[in-house]
């Protein structure tokens, strides 16, 4: 989602951390929900 902004943060010398949520892409698809409360307590983990 966000891999055009990656390389320009990473040329101003900023540090990036990228996630996958779970669910999408390549990422694992355990059983449970998949909204965006979900998604946010994950970012919060992070």
């Amino acid at each position: 989602m966000y891999e055009y902004q990656y390389n320009d943060l990473l040329n101003k010398n900023f540090r990036v951390i990228g996630i996958t949520l779970r669910g999408f892409g390549k990422s694992d698809k355990p059983y449970g929900a998949y909204n965006y409360d979900v998604h946010a307590l994950d970012i919060k983990k992070i």
